[in-house]
């Protein structure tokens, strides 16, 4: 069973973004199973790949690494403007 935190790198394993690395920014409760969470992950370029269900976790997501960034999620146009300030350039400077 797997389970992530926001600032948590993962490793994608779904369509064309596979073997890519991005950054969880925020949990959500999943829709599917209301005892589980959904995680929504942003890459290193800056491309909002968007939720994964528990399920999905479970299939397209691996742990790459811990880090302690913390990110608190409002919306869509302040995460871009995060991400264009610099913000998330602490939690991918972990990527070997």
């Amino acid at each position: 069973m797997k389970t992530f935190e926001v600032g948590d790198l993962v490793k994608v394993n779904f369509r064309e973004w596979k073997g890519k690395i991005g950054c969880i920014y925020e949990i959500y409760q999943d829709f599917d199973e209301p005892s589980k969470h959904g995680v929504q992950i942003i890459l290193q370029d800056g491309e909002d790949l968007g939720g994964f269900s528990y399920a999905e976790q479970q299939a397209y997501l691996d742990l790459y690494t811990k880090t302690d960034f913390n990110y608190t999620f409002t919306n869509v146009i302040q995460l871009d403007r995060d991400f264009e300030k610099g913000m998330f350039n602490y939690p991918f400077s972990f990527i070997r």
